[in-house]
């Protein structure tokens, strides 16, 4: 279960993260009139309640089944693709508070020299928020990692994530080792979240 709650949190995080990517580099850059209702629809999944989210990915992802067997309910690509749904609002905000700190003049600049999208994107815009966009994705993944509401929905007994085995665990029996391995999971979060505070303190300083 452990590692089947890595591969779904990585690839989830993946696809949360590069759709945000898009997406705010798309708005940052083409500033379109309907920025606003675009935002607004994109973090949806923000404000509306757990339980509508969960009932309306259960029958996607059931619709998804009937078509295939390798993307639907109670797999783990479709586990995946649930979760980057409920996560990447939250990539979304990370990656436009990154771009926002970008002055423009440096892309208009480039433009002028005749720089492509593609060179504009990569060589100078995505330099600038690499510690955004990793930001982005680690929430991504620690939120992928810690989600049941919608997993208890999407899954049965194929794609059984540590957090469903845990949330089994306390409901069926008492057993001592869930409270040992939320332990390490919190001792383990937070020793990520202090090495990455460490790392950008350390960058900060020799900038």
């Amino acid at each position: 279960a452990t590692l089947l709650s890595v591969r779904i949190a990585v690839m989830s995080a993946t696809i949360a993260t590069a759709l945000a990517l898009a997406f705010s580099l798309g708005i940052w850059m083409f500033r379109p009139w309907f920025a606003g209702m675009l935002i607004g629809l994109v973090l949806m999944p923000m404000v509306a309640p757990p339980v509508v989210s969960a009932i309306t990915l259960y029958f996607f992802l059931i619709s998804l089944s009937k078509m295939n067997d390798y993307v639907g309910y109670d797999t783990p690509i479709g586990v995946a693709i649930a979760h980057a749904v409920m996560i990447a609002p939250f990539a979304v905000v990370l990656i436009t508070v990154a771009l926002a700190q970008i002055d423009r003049r440096i892309d208009l600049a480039a433009r002028g020299f005749g720089a492509g999208i593609v060179q504009r994107v990569f060589k100078v815009i995505l330099p600038n928020i690499r510690f955004g966009v990793l930001t982005a994705f680690f929430l991504a993944f620690v939120l992928s990692w810690e989600e049941i509401g919608v997993t208890l929905f999407i899954t049965s007994v194929n794609a059984v994530t540590l957090p469903r085995m845990m949330w089994m665990g306390l409901r069926d029996n008492i057993d001592p080792a869930i409270a040992a391995i939320s332990v390490i999971l919190i001792i383990v979060v937070i020793a990520v979240i202090l090495g990455k505070t460490a790392i950008s303190a350390l960058s900060s300083g020799r900038k």
